[in-house]
């Protein structure tokens, strides 16, 4: 699950580095910055709820269990968050909730050393 998210995180930050090197802006580039303003985006503005029901899905798939199980386990927690998933939107719902995971894990690491 986190070497996926993960390696997508590192090739960002190096790529993002590297960007402003080749520039020349390597005093002006805060990747960690960057890679905060991304995450946003791309995880978007949730509710309290949201995010309770988000931490559920991915407490489960950090017991092994499969995405399926995950949500089922979550919408049985919390009903008014329930996600209905198909094959269809599968793949991506579980990309979703890795890099969640990736990003909470990264955050986690971040605010162990007070950054």
């Amino acid at each position: 699950m986190a070497n996926a998210a993960g390696e997508r995180l590192r090739h960002f930050l190096t790529a993002t580095v590297m960007a402003s090197v080749n520039r020349g802006e390597e005093n002006s580039v805060n990747p960690l910055k960057q890679y905060l303003t991304r995450a946003n985006e791309i995880i978007g503005e949730r509710t309290p709820d949201e995010e309770k029901y988000d931490r559920e899905v991915i407490r489960w798939m950090r017991k092994g269990k499969s995405i399926n199980k995950a949500i089922a386990k979550a919408n049985e927690k919390y009903p008014t968050e329930a996600l209905q998933v198909d094959d269809d939107t599968l793949g991506e719902v579980r990309a979703h909730y890795e890099y969640l995971a990736e990003h909470e894990a990264i955050i986690g690491k971040l605010d162990a050393l007070k950054l």
